[in-house]
Parts: C-alpha cells; sequence; structure tokens
C-alpha cells in the first residue's frame, strides 16, 4: 500500500486531535514535506508517537465528530462514488 504523506496534515492533526501519525519518521524521509511510504502486505507500517490511550478513550461520538472536522478527508457522496474506478495493484 502506498501512502503519501503531508508534514504540514500531519501537524494540524496532531494539534486538534492529539494523534501523531509516524510523523518523526516522515521528517526524517523528507527534504520537501511530501513522502511516499510503501508498506508491503503483513509487514507492520513504522511506528509513531500517537498515545494511543487516547485515542482508544474516545467515544464513538468523539470519533466521528473528529472525522467530519476534517475537511480534507470527509466522505464520497454517492455521484462522487460512481466516477471511481478500480485500479490493479
Amino acid at each position: 500500500m502506498d501512502y503519501e504523506w503531508d508534514a504540514a496534515k500531519a501537524a494540524e492533526n496532531r494539534r486538534r486531535h492529539g494523534i501523531d501519525f509516524i510523523d518523526s519518521i516522515a521528517r526524517a524521509m523528507s527534504k520537501t514535506g511530501t513522502t511516499r511510504l510503501t508498506v508491503k502486505p503483513g509487514e507492520a507500517p513504522p511506528r509513531g508517537e500517537t498515545d494511543w490511550a487516547r485515542v482508544n478513550a474516545m467515544t464513538d461520538e468523539e470519533v466521528l465528530a473528529a472525522a467530519r472536522s476534517d475537511p480534507e478527508a470527509q466522505p464520497l457522496d454517492p455521484e462522487a462514488l460512481a466516477k471511481m474506478r478500480r485500479i490493479s495493484r
């Protein structure tokens, strides 16, 4: 699986939600602010500095509110979903 890393978005997520998505690794790997990270099937992703106890303590409503507050990660409406196509690995 490929992930595109955006350091600015990671910093905003850390500030707003207290979640750090492998920020220290991304900073070490990136000179431009964006890093591509490839994780092979069965391979564990790099560990970050996320406070998982805090995340696990969140209620479903808090998780949903946090997800919906991110303008860059909104659910697709049926029209946008219909325009998507599968691609091969």
